[in-house]
């Protein structure tokens, strides 16, 4: 019976799981630790990254997984280690949302029972580890794969990590008979013989976790345990607590020194006790401990949190109070940590796979790190715009700014200051007006607008950039009108003759934008259109891509080419005029009047029509314009 059920849970893991409408898979029901094993995704947006969340019990690793991205569809393989029990298979977007996911367990020799710790750790993934892998929670699935490894392994539930989940899990679920087990478990670890430390924490955890105790009981339990073991876990976990309950700094400190006499040697806690010790000193300018304590720190990310932190602290209120002081030597030194924290930074971004927290894959830690480098950067500028290098500050500042896509109003801010120190009021004048017109900008930003403004322009000028802008407005405004009027229809194929007796095929043409006007010597509107439209062939006149013909039909007369030809040299057009003797193409492109105008793509396909002529040149050579670019744009569509 336990096998047909393990069975079936493995064929319930290996199907396709969804995230808004898109699925993934693996290509085997029963994968072996040690395997590669391909997967295949659909629906999902091209670019998609893929990641594996490893877990195996408490430990967890994210790993980045080469796959290849086409037409919605992404596939791949992830290498699995023999130590390897479980992972999900994640895809996430651009923003690194997951997208679709696959949680997947290893199998032994025999491809049928699952690797010890592989149900368990698909129960976390479902739990404790979700708000990582970026999906949602499910006790009752993660119960059931818990239940399921504990068949396997019913000792685990002495286990100090496995037992207080277990538990966790039948309060959350309000299951009465899990919770009499644990209340029994707890009443037998405490009447054992020869109970060691290890049984009377799992005891006192359990009891916490089941909530069988108040606050009290569990604080005398807590006592009992450490008067028992007064150099244990407990014991140096009690001196932790009061480590960071404590506010005097020296009594912290103190604090700190008998959790290591008592033998805590652990890094981690090491970095974040010595961090605060770090933070706390530098704040207070104690430099001698600042220096003391950070040199303990090993994580390069906690130490350079350590020296930004003091650093920012020590650069200066922005904006500073009239009149404010800072001692230079003080910045100086602020200046120097700043850049170490950089450095360290820096160290991270190059070889992130050295230093990354289980739980983020080497190119998201990269990325995250990426983000600190950037908000330090911020602090560096600070410090070297209040000693007077406004080139440096300015160089740093845009680090900062960039990494945000400039959308972070305070830096902005400072990055306006400091740009106009560096490079001029004309400068900053025109930044300025871009993040202000993007919502990016602090009323500070506004008032330095105002002033450079002020002192830039005069009233000439400032009358030139305000029909500027208007003008770009209008341009917008056009814009979003003619991408309504977009048509798309296959462009009827010709060849004709120009003025000159060349023959000018339209399908020689493909890859360009091709503008056709059709005209005559007799049509009064055409002729007026012309100097506008010279001025359009004039503005395109450098681009290889852009074609315009002039297309001569229904001409009256015997003499159809000498009257084009006169006219066109008179005027002094440098237009392609063809020759539409026949009038058959303007047949085919079913025009009714002339002047009729049309734009066509790179693919020889009709995108615009324009029938007669407005009287506005101006107007004419913007419509063209625009024309020409939208006709261009590869992948527009008609709305």
């Amino acid at each position: 019976m336990k096998r047909t059920f393990l069975f079936m849970l493995g064929l319930c893991l290996v199907g396709a799981t969804a995230v808004n409408g898109q699925t993934i898979k693996v290509s085997s029901d029963y994968p072996k630790a040690g395997e590669s094993i391909k997967f295949e995704g659909m629906d999902l947006p091209d670019g998609a990254q893929v990641q594996a969340f490893f877990i195996n019990g408490q430990e967890f690793d994210a790993r980045d997984i080469e796959s290849s991205s086409k037409d919605g569809k992404v596939t791949g393989a992830v290498p699995t280690g023999d130590k390897d029990a479980a992972f999900f298979l994640l895809v996430k977007n651009g923003e690194q949302e997951t997208v679709a996911y696959q949680p997947v367990m290893l199998y032994q020799a025999d491809r049928h029972t699952p690797v010890a710790g592989a149900q368990g750790s698909i129960s976390l993934g479902y739990t404790r580890m979700s708000r990582f892998i970026g999906i949602d929670n499910d006790l009752v699935k993660a119960s059931e794969l818990l239940n399921a490894e504990l068949a396997m392994q019913p000792t685990a539930k002495e286990d100090p990590f496995w037992g207080p989940y277990y538990a966790s899990l039948a309060m959350s679920l309000n299951s009465a008979p899990a919770i009499e087990e644990t209340k029994g478990r707890i009443e037998a670890l405490r009447k054992k013989r020869k109970a060691t430390e290890k049984d009377l924490v799992l005891a006192m955890e359990l009891a916490r976790v089941i909530k069988a105790e108040d606050a009290d009981e569990q604080k005398a339990a807590a006592d009992g345990i450490i008067k028992k073991y007064p150099k244990g876990e407990t014991a140096m976990a009690d001196v932790s607590n009061k480590f960071y309950e404590e506010k005097d700094v020296a009594k912290k400190a103190a604090l700190f020194e008998q959790w290591k006499k008592m033998g805590g040697k652990d890094q981690t806690a090491i970095d974040r006790m010595a961090g605060t010790l770090a933070n706390l000193y530098g704040n207070q300018e104690d430099y001698a401990n600042f220096d003391k304590y950070l040199a303990m720190v090993g994580s390069p990310t906690s130490k350079a949190s350590s020296l930004n932190n003091v650093a920012w602290n020590l650069s200066g209120d922005w904006p500073m109070e009239e009149g404010a002081k800072l001692d230079k030597a003080l910045l100086q030194k602020a200046a120097n940590m700043s850049y170490e924290s950089l450095r360290l930074i820096k160290s991270v971004i190059d070889d992130p796979a050295e230093s990354k927290p289980g739980y983020y894959t080497a190119n998201t830690w990269k990325g995250y790190m990426e983000g600190n480098y950037a908000m330090y950067s911020d602090t560096y500028a600070l410090l070297m715009y209040r000693l007077g290098k406004s080139d440096d500050a300015l160089k740093y500042q845009q680090i900062a700014c960039e990494n945000g896509k400039f959308e972070s109003p305070d830096m902005n801010e400072r990055y306006c200051v400091y740009l106009e120190e560096a490079q001029g009021a004309a400068k900053a004048e025109a930044t300025l007006a871009d993040l202000i017109s993007g919502g990016y900008a602090t009323g500070a930003m506004k008032d330095q607008y105002r002033r450079v403004f002020a002192a830039n322009n005069t009233l000439e000028i400032a009358a030139a950039k305000s029909l500027a802008m208007l003008e770009e407005k209008a341009k917008a405004k056009s814009l979003e009108e003619l991408k309504m009027k977009m048509i798309n229809e296959p462009a009827p194929s010709f060849t004709l003759r120009n003025m000159d007796g060349q023959e000018v095929s339209l399908e020689s043409l493909r890859g360009k934008v091709v503008v056709l006007d059709f005209w005559a010597t007799w049509c009064g509107p055409c002729k007026a259109s012309f100097p506008g439209m010279q001025r359009a062939l004039t503005n395109h006149v450098d681009r290889d891509d852009v074609v315009f013909l002039f297309v001569d039909t229904w001409e009256n007369g015997k003499e159809k080419l000498k009257n084009a030809s006169d006219f066109i040299t008179k005027n002094k057009y440098t237009f392609n005029v063809l020759m539409d003797d026949e009038n058959e193409v303007v047949t085919k492109y079913q025009v009714e009047g002339i002047p009729t105008k049309f734009v066509l793509d790179r693919s020889g396909n009709i995108r615009f029509k324009s029938v007669g002529y407005s009287g506005s040149e101006d107007g004419l050579v913007t419509e063209m314009t625009l024309m020409i670019e939208l006709a261009g744009k590869p992948g527009t569509v008609v709305p």
